[in-house]
């Protein structure tokens, strides 16, 4: 038996408000300058590496999965 219609959507991210990174921004020192948890940042960035963002690469600092 198959189910129909129950299929698994992916979460849409939008994200209300960027940050342009600057020159030895790490992800925990934004997350910190606009009081997220690492875990909320990581969250609304899910496809940042930490270890090579680059100056002025935008990072979503507010946001929300639909």
């Amino acid at each position: 038996m198959h189910a129909v219609g129950l299929a698994k959507r992916t979460p849409t991210l939008v994200c209300n408000s960027v940050y342009g990174a600057a020159e030895g921004d790490t992800c925990g020192s934004v997350a910190q300058m606009f009081n997220l948890s690492l875990k909320s940042f990581l969250s609304i960035n899910p496809n940042i590496n930490c270890r090579s963002f680059f100056v002025g690469q935008w990072l979503c600092i507010d946001g929300a999965t639909k």
